[in-house]
């Protein structure tokens, strides 16, 4: 099923009612930005797919829509084939990132929990403490650690904990 929206509120309504497996959002709408309605489906705790579709193309509204939680965003200027097949790839659990210039860090393209169990690693933590620390179940914990290895571009732990330290993740 596809519906529409013209607005936050009523994308947050058909989110709602709808439970789709996947959304396509804009940075700005008539009555919130797209970061607000990225935080209330994350307050919320929806499960939805998010890849945003803006003509924006400036680096920053893209950092902002990463760390809001987005799972990619393309611009308006693609060709309607790449805009649907980065639709395609997001709804099936990739992070797609069609943007002119590339993110000033990786950091920003990991999703808040992908981050916190970033830093409860380099502090030391194993993954069973992490899960306990976290309230999430070790194959959860090693699922998200896979997933921060490809994005950052790291090969296991040990790289991961060495980038987090080089690049400050443990300052607030």
């Amino acid at each position: 099923m596809v519906t529409e929206a013209s607005s936050g509120r009523e994308a947050l309504e058909a989110v709602a009612k709808h439970d789709p497996d996947g959304l396509v959002l804009d940075v700005h709408m008539k009555d919130m930005l797209g970061t607000a309605v990225m935080q209330q489906l994350r307050e919320q705790d929806v499960r939805v797919r998010v890849l945003v579709l803006s003509a924006h193309a400036d680096v920053p509204y893209v950092e902002q829509m990463a760390r809001a939680g987005a799972n990619g965003y393309v611009t308006k200027d693609r060709s309607p084939l790449d805009i649907a097949e980065a639709v395609r790839r997001v709804v099936q659990g990739e992070e797609v990132w069609l943007v002119p210039q590339p993110l000033a860090s990786p950091l920003l393209v990991l999703h808040e929990r992908e981050r916190r169990v970033l830093v409860l690693l380099a502090q030391g933590l194993s993954n069973d403490a992490i899960a306990a620390e976290a309230g999430m179940a070790e194959n959860t914990v090693r699922n998200h650690l896979t997933a921060i290895y490809e994005k950052l571009g790291v090969e296991g732990a040990r790289e991961a904990i060495a980038w987090a330290w080089r690049n400050r993740v443990m300052e607030p």
